[in-house]
């Protein structure tokens, strides 16, 4: 319980740290960037998304408020491991995303390297997308990337740009972007949309105080969605909650109920609901004068915290929520319309490797997470005699946990689905 308290509560300070530094000395700088942009050449004729009828699926979380303990045999078949290539050009701190594709692992640092490198499937080292540094062709940090048959999209935040370069990691060119965004994808060459989570767009009117807006390739304006103003509502950033999948946008405004998905024909459709027993947060909670209140509800009052960390997948839907301090991990299934929840883990399978840090899946049902190697590495060091680990986990998981070692690079994690 104390490691759960201490995680929420770091998510919940990252996350107003990153709301707050937009309204002080980071300000200023960042309007800098775009003191000469024209929004006429930019804003015309903005539409709102289009909000279409659909079907959506309604999860309801049976136990509620239970400590819930997963087995995790009774949710996978198997844990499959990688380990990244540990040469001094590959080493990265955290992972923030990981795409993959065509055989080929890319992994964003967004915060220690500051780096996006290229791994193949089995973890050897391929390239390092890009450079850091102040010239034209290099980026302060990499905030945001995505993979398209040929070329490779890196975003700067703090350079305000997108850089393309080819497979190989090697520079192409760059565009200047007239507006401040996080997140980012490309439907088409001509159809980009962006997220943002702050309200410091004031050049630009039209996008002002909208998470969600999409441009043709000279970033001209055309939609825009999801009106979050932060003078009314805590600024909060969630890591993960705008994904791309299957020709569609999925976004979770930040502790709604509710997963939409953006179309690339500017609708937007709900494809999620939440069905917690207490509903979703009280509006009154998320509004500026009442953040301490905010902070205080997460460990006293039974309210479902999602802040929007899931992935989608074919057939299954994996997310995250909180309730007093406490995380619970679910998958859905879509077919047989039930969810597994685990707020206690237990890994039976191969009892090494922890089920969490999901940041994407693969195209079989497989949810991709990582482990940094030092939990393992610390763990089952040499404090204790190898038999007795042998006794406990097996031969063969015993040789797995001593070949990786602390300071090794971070562990990539499959974790493939049963059917239920």
């Amino acid at each position: 319980m104390r490691n759960n308290y201490l995680f929420i509560v770091s998510i919940l300070l990252f996350l107003f740290m990153f709301g707050s530094c937009n309204k002080h000395g980071g300000k200023k700088t960042v309007l800098d960037n775009f003191k000469d942009v024209n929004p006429s050449q930019f804003e015309g004729n903005v539409k709102k998304y289009i909000l279409s009828d659909g079907n959506p699926e309604k999860i309801q979380i049976k136990d509620w408020g239970k400590e819930q303990l997963l087995k995790l045999s009774t949710l996978f078949v198997s844990i499959e491991f990688v380990k990244l290539s540990d040469e001094p050009e590959a080493v990265i701190g955290n992972i923030n995303k990981i795409v993959i594709q065509d055989t080929c692992i890319y992994i964003l640092d967004r915060y220690k390297t500051k780096s996006l490198k290229k791994f193949s499937i089995r973890g050897e080292y391929l390239a390092t997308i890009g450079t850091r540094g102040p010239g034209p062709e290099e980026y302060f940090e990499p905030t945001d990337f995505m993979v398209s048959k040929d070329e490779i999209t890196v975003s700067d935040q703090f350079k305000s740009d997108l850089k393309f370069y080819n497979l190989s990691g090697h520079f192409q060119y760059a565009q200047r972007v007239p507006f401040i965004f996080r997140k980012f994808f490309f439907f088409s060459p001509n159809q980009y949309v962006f997220h943002a989570n702050d309200a410091d767009n004031n050049h630009l009117e039209s996008i002002l105080n909208w998470s969600v807006y999409e441009t043709d390739s000279l970033f001209h304006i055309n939609y825009k969605g999801f009106l979050w103003p932060n003078n009314k509502y805590i600024p909060l950033f969630v890591e993960n909650n705008f994904y791309p999948y299957a020709d569609k946008i999925f976004f979770h405004p930040t502790f709604n109920d509710t997963i939409y998905s953006i179309s690339t024909n500017h609708h937007i459709q709900v494809e999620y609901i939440m069905d917690f027993p207490n509903g979703k947060i009280p509006e009154y909670y998320l509004l500026n004068e009442n953040n301490k209140e905010f902070l205080k509800i997460q460990k006293d009052e039974s309210y479902a915290f999602f802040p929007g960390n899931f992935v989608p997948m074919e057939d299954y839907l994996y997310f995250e929520y909180y309730e007093k301090n406490t995380i619970h991990r679910v998958v859905y299934s879509k077919k047989t319309k039930k969810a597994i929840v685990g707020s206690k883990i237990l890994n039976d399978i191969n009892y090494i490797f922890s089920y969490n840090n999901i940041l994407t899946s693969t195209k079989d049902n497989v949810l991709v997470g990582y482990m940094q190697s030092y939990l393992i590495g610390d763990f089952f060091g040499d404090k204790r005699p190898r038999n007795k680990w042998v006794n406990e986990i097996g031969e063969e998981n015993t040789r797995i946990a001593e070949n990786i070692k602390s300071e090794d690079n971070p562990i990539l994690l499959f974790f493939k689905i049963k059917d239920f």
